[in-house]
């Protein structure tokens, strides 16, 4: 749509600009106009999220940080919400929790005026710290966290884009900590963010349904699923969402038997993560490929493994307990099943 076109090409713009984006940026923080880096952060933060440059934005918003008075109470709270969830994205999650503590902290002060800003901010905060405590495995904490902001945002913006995300953020949460798939969040996190056009969050969903008829061993549902995360993220350069649609069509595919589509799809989903340098989705493509080689009739056991310790590497580079804890188990299964090879 003409939304999603005119965001692809200010991404773009904004990527070829990133000189300029810095330079401008650092020069708002040094004459001290922190009014308008208040209602300009999320923007940054968006702009990292999209084309995967957390290091760079990660820099600028804590230089911001740093230099904000503390009397400026509104947009150090915004800035460290933002400066959080880069660091989460970093790996850096002890980091996240401290500045989200410090953020909902200020939040239960009333330092934001607005309260659907404050809401917003809160959801992001909450968020950010629940899934450094997953990364961390605490599983309980993460659960909390992840209650605490939907049934806030429930009973204050049930019909919100940050009421959505809440639902389908708990969604992943239960999903994945307790193994309770279940599919109405998402459908309802779907029809909110469909009825206001929200085309990227729409690819989010669309990515997650599919895993979760994955997960419920439902392969055929996931597919037009899949293959509509595709379009929408090929057409607004969504880079991470993209890699993930294709990184479930791989699943898909391991799991009828495909083996060398199953291949093809990682060399390809490798090659994107290669480019953007991203650790996390390097880390689950080879998760992938070794259980790909472990699978084969005629596969290799000391490929699969090599594939999972490259696998390792990378979750270590960014300290998520929780995958790396997978990544291990997933040797032990190579290391037993080494004697059909």
């Amino acid at each position: 749509n003409a939304e999603g076109e005119a965001k692809q090409q200010l991404v773009r713009l904004l990527g070829n600009e990133l000189n300029n984006l810095e330079a401008a940026w650092l020069c708002a923080v040094e004459r001290g106009w922190f009014e308008r880096l208040y209602v300009t952060c999320k923007a940054l933060q968006q702009f990292g999220e999209m084309t995967a440059r957390y290091k760079p934005v990660e820099a600028l918003l804590a230089k911001a940080l740093a230099d904000c008075p503390e009397e400026n109470a509104a947009c150090v709270t915004a800035l460290a919400s933002n400066l959080a969830l880069m660091r989460y994205r970093l790996g850096k999650y002890q980091g996240a929790i401290e500045l989200t503590d410090m953020v909902i902290a200020n939040l239960q002060k009333g330092v934001i005026e607005s309260e659907e800003r404050s809401l917003s901010i809160a959801q992001q905060a909450y968020t950010t710290q629940a899934f450094s405590y997953s990364s961390l495995a605490d599983f309980p904490k993460t659960l909390q966290l992840a209650q605490k902001i939907h049934d806030m945002l429930l009973e204050k913006a049930p019909d919100t884009d940050a009421y959505a995300q809440a639902l389908a953020n708990l969604a992943v949460i239960e999903g994945d900590i307790l193994g309770n798939y279940t599919v109405e969040h998402y459908r309802k996190a779907l029809e909110l963010f469909e009825a206001k056009g929200q085309q990227v969050n729409i690819a989010w969903i669309l990515v997650n349904m599919a895993n979760y008829f994955i997960n419920s061993h439902k392969l055929h549902n996931p597919k037009p699923l899949l293959e509509r995360a595709n379009r929408i993220s090929e057409n607004l350069g969504l880079n991470h969402w993209l890699a993930m649609s294709k990184y479930y069509q791989a699943k898909i595919t391991l799991l009828e038997g495909q083996y060398s589509d199953a291949e093809a799809l990682c060399e390809l989903i490798l090659s994107k993560a290669e480019r953007q340098n991203k650790a996390s989705m390097l880390a689950i493509i080879w998760r992938l490929r070794g259980e790909v080689e472990l699978s084969r009739p005629e596969g290799n056991f000391e490929k699969a493994l090599e594939y999972l310790d490259n696998a390792l590497g990378y979750a270590h580079a960014i300290s998520d307990v929780a995958l790396i804890q997978g990544i291990l188990v997933d040797r032990l299964g190579c290391f037993l099943a080494g004697e059909r090879f």
